[in-house]
C-alpha cells in the first residue's frame, strides 16, 4: 500500500484507507506493505490513524480530534 502524503481531506483519507483495506480483504490479501518512500509529511493525525485503523482500534470521524 502506497501512502504519498498525510496531507488533504481527513474524511476522504479515512474512506480511502478503509476502502483499500477492505478490498485487500476481498481478495485474501494476509500481509502489508507499506510504502511511505517520498511521502510528503502532513498531518501527524492522519498517520496516527492510520496505524489505529492497521491495530483494529481507530475510530472514524475527524482525525484532528481525539
Amino acid at each position: 500500500m502506497f501512502v504519498g502524503s498525510f496531507e488533504g481531506d481527513f474524511n476522504q483519507f479515512q474512506t480511502d484507507t478503509q476502502a483499500a483495506i477492505s478490498q485487500f480483504k476481498k481478495s485474501g490479501v494476509t500481509r502489508l506493505i507499506i510504502d511511505l518512500t517520498n511521502n510528503g509529511g502532513g498531518f501527524v493525525c492522519l498517520g496516527q490513524f492510520l496505524h489505529q485503523f492497521l491495530a483494529g482500534t481507530a475510530r472514524l470521524g475527524n482525525a484532528g480530534n481525539p
